[in-house]
């Protein structure tokens, strides 16, 4: 497929994007799906239905997966309900698959939540879980510029709700009325509970984890960071990143680590903004959670950074084989959950960028990000109440060590094999 170009496609409805969600048969008219997509991609709730309605044959597999996403948004349930009942047959019939329904229905959960933080003002956040929502339909390309588009589209249809009442539409189609923001919270239970009902007849983790959370999160108005995930994958260098931008920027911020006694004290406080880095996974922390940041690593180098660190854990679960088993359960229990994911080896390629990025998800002026660059980079050991490193952290400061220096060939093989998976989905062969 052609690369997304936004001023090629975006005034003519006929966006072409990199995402090749399914095979299509030859005889499907091109054009009329690069329009579903496109507008089912950047938000255009109001013109896809008028295109599948006027489709006089008998829809195709995408068309209906395409019909199901809208009706998710514009809230008839129980026609919704009829087209997701249809999909086990359409899983059973064709190359559909549980999984794709699952995160088409996520990204719609996303999409919803995130409109109640706009209804409520809160158009960072929302912008922020639009992002999530476009994430979790597998897109890996043009995510920012998709987002900006789908968020516009909402910004408008909100702003015709509140300063246009006569119901006059902005855009060429029939609108869609939005609720007000306690009834939306209502429809969104309604809608969450309806999905997870499907979510458990498949046994698909993903869908389950955020309708636990989705009423909760929608609900608080608290801002709770989480840095959670594997151990020995940057979180420490993460936490700071987040609690110095946090600092220059002049916003108060508490912050501990959910295994130290200090911790619990801090999760009682309701009133203040929360950074909270934890490893295993805490129902108390996760519900509290209003950005979830996760960390990733090369599974058989976190392992590695473990035993030369001689960590206790290490050899309580067992040694290297079961850590890595250890670890990696770690990696998968906060996964779905996550709203950003803080890659070790592309932070320490490029620093300075990732420490952009992040500074731009949290909001802040980007112009803090080399300050925050120059304090992380040279954080002292001896002040572990604040930052969380100790001399222990840094295992190999001059970068010249990695699994294959510190582990055994046994030990590397059999992780390899009962890890090939997951080393093959990250890019770690």
């Amino acid at each position: 497929m052609e690369k997304f170009e936004p001023r090629k496609y975006l005034d003519v409805g006929t966006l072409i994007t990199g995402v090749d969600i399914l095979h299509f048969d030859n005889a499907v008219d091109s054009i009329y799906i690069r329009k579903l997509q496109s507008n089912w991609l950047l938000g255009n709730w109001e013109k896809i239905l008028p295109l599948i309605e006027s489709d006089e044959t008998e829809l195709c597999d995408f068309a209906k997966l395409i019909k199901l996403a809208v009706l998710q948004q514009v809230g008839d349930f129980e026609e919704f309900s009829e087209q997701l009942n249809l999909t086990v047959e359409l899983i059973k019939n064709s190359d559909v698959t549980k999984e794709l329904v699952c995160d088409i229905l996520l990204s719609g959960l996303y999409c919803r939540l995130a409109r109640v933080h706009l209804l409520k003002g809160d158009g960072e956040r929302a912008k922020q879980i639009f992002r999530q929502s476009i994430v979790a339909l597998g897109v890996t390309s043009d995510i920012d510029e998709i987002t900006f588009v789908r968020y516009m589209g909402e910004c408008k249809r909100v702003s015709r709700e509140q300063h246009n009442p006569s119901g006059l539409s902005l855009i060429s189609s029939k609108p869609i009325s939005y609720p007000n923001v306690t009834d939306l919270i209502a429809e969104n239970n309604k809608l969450s509970l309806i999905v997870n009902t499907y979510i458990s007849n498949t046994k698909y983790k993903a869908a389950s984890k955020l309708d636990a959370l989705i009423d909760i999160r929608s609900k608080q108005s608290q801002n709770v960071i989480v840095v959670a995930g594997m151990r020995h994958s940057g979180s420490t260098a993460l936490f700071n990143i987040i609690r110095i931008a946090h600092e220059l920027s002049g916003v108060p911020l508490l912050s501990d680590y959910s295994e130290k006694p200090s911790c619990k004290e801090v999760l009682e406080d309701e009133r203040n903004s929360l950074l909270i880095k934890t490893h295993e996974f805490r129902d108390d922390i996760a519900t509290r959670s209003s950005y979830i940041f996760t960390t990733r690593r090369d599974l058989r180098d976190s392992v590695a950074s473990a035993k030369r660190r001689d960590f206790p854990m290490l050899q309580k679960v067992g040694g290297v084989l079961e850590y890595a088993k250890y670890n990696r359960s770690l990696h998968a229990v906060w996964d779905d959950l996550s709203n950003f994911e803080f890659i070790y080896e592309e932070f320490m390629q490029a620093p300075s960028r990732v420490i952009a990025r992040i500074v731009e998800v949290l909001g802040f002026d980007e112009k803090i990000a080399s300050e925050v660059f120059s304090r992380v980079t040279n954080l002292p050991t001896n002040d572990y109440h604040t930052t969380l490193l100790s001399s222990t952290h840094i295992t190999d400061p001059e970068r010249k060590l990695s699994y294959r220096t510190t582990l055994d060939d046994k030990s590397i093989s059999t992780i390899n094999k009962q890890h090939l998976l997951w080393l093959r989905k990250y890019g770690y062969e």
